[in-house]
């Protein structure tokens, strides 16, 4: 919860004072709050640990893509959110798998030495960082004193672009797509609708994610301009809807063409890199990161959203829309129908990105 709520004054606060204290200020947090979680019995104080913790991961995603634009070529912006991604990606993988292995292996105990020790070692090198990095100078409009009243203006400015609606509206229902159904679902999906053993049904959301890594890692480095990062959101959102109308197509496909299927579906998800270079594109350089933090937002909404809504949708009889076969489970049915509706959607938002885009003057960064 900290996380979602610090993401709008993150953003202000690094476009109106930099970096330099933020970065390591917020693996400070992360240092102190991980203590605490891991050492205290409790409860009061492991759910403050959490709080704490969540408090200094919030600024990690918009920090990257603040540092990116303002140290690196434009160019290669797509590149260095593609690898943050893949970091992010990373993370969680080391989280689900590796860190629960150690602990298997090595006790408790220990797992939570190491963390701390790396989270620690982490915080020295920010310092370190800090101190070697250029400081970006901030020109009297950048320094403005930190109010409720400047953020509220600074976000408004950006909400009233009616492209970067539909930039956060691509967001939201991207990663309501991505958490919604492979990131949560797709395993009792499979092990429902097509009767696969619980290691079938695991196996083939890892499909996704990988496709969905080597994408987002190869649509960076091969996106330059803005009018690249537009004919390629464009062409993965369509690739989207595709995937999920074969996926609707009342016929059971074989484990290899749905193992096909879900690689175009990893890839389709790709553009949310994109969105969030497009988004930085459409804004003034003193609320990059405002905008940024913006639709990181919007993210995590629609992680959150995207999971509760097809948990309702899966509770619904497809067969009183319209009579299933009796190999098609009608719930699942229902749920798959949601994603692709959620597709569309996303289509429809980079259309109006293409379309309001060409109505506003070029952002001089």
């Amino acid at each position: 919860m900290s996380y979602a709520i610090l993401q709008i004054p993150c953003g202000f606060l690094l476009d109106s004072r930099g970096f330099r204290k933020i970065l390591p200020i917020s693996i400070f947090l992360v240092f102190i709050g991980t203590t605490i979680y891991s050492y205290s019995h409790n409860h009061l104080l492991i759910g403050f640990g959490r709080i704490i913790t969540g408090a200094g991961c919030s600024s990690s995603y918009i920090l990257t893509v603040f540092l990116a634009t303002k140290y690196f070529k434009k160019s290669i912006i797509p590149l260095l959110i593609g690898l943050a991604e893949i970091a992010n990606a990373t993370g969680d993988f080391i989280a689900d798998n590796i860190y629960l292995y150690t602990i298997n292996s090595l006790g408790l105990h220990i797992s939570h030495l190491i963390t701390v020790s790396i989270i620690f070692f982490l915080f020295c090198y920010s310092l370190i960082i800090v101190m070697k990095t250029e400081e970006v100078e901030y020109t009297s409009t950048n320094s403005i004193k930190i109010s409720a009243k400047n953020a509220l203006q600074s976000m408004l400015k950006i909400l009233k672009q009616p492209a970067n609606i539909a930039v956060l509206s691509y967001s939201f229902f991207t990663w309501a797509i991505l958490m919604g159904f492979p990131g949560y679902w797709a395993k009792n999906y499979y092990i429902h609708m097509h009767n696969y053993t619980k290691e079938y049904a695991l196996s083939i959301p890892e499909f996704f994610w990988i496709s969905f890594l080597i994408s987002t890692l190869a649509i960076g480095a091969y996106t330059k301009t803005i009018q690249q990062a537009k004919k390629y959101i464009f062409a993965l959102s369509v690739l989207g809807v595709g995937v999920y109308l074969l996926m609707v197509i009342p016929i059971l496909f074989s484990y290899f063409f749905i193992i096909f299927i879900t690689i175009l579906s990893g890839l389709s998800c790709a553009g949310i890199t994109l969105a969030f270079f497009i988004i930085q594109y459409n804004t003034k350089p003193k609320d990059k990161a405002l905008a940024v933090s913006i639709n990181n937002l919007f993210i995590v909404f629609g992680a959150m959203f995207g999971q509760i809504l097809f948990s309702y949708a899966i509770l619904y009889d497809f067969n009183k829309i319209y009579k299933l076969s009796s190999e098609i489970h009608p719930y699942f049915y229902s749920g798959i129908m949601m994603i692709l509706l959620w597709t569309i959607l996303a289509l429809i938002s980079v259309v109006f990105i293409l379309q309001t885009s060409r109505k506003m003057k070029p952002i001089k960064v």
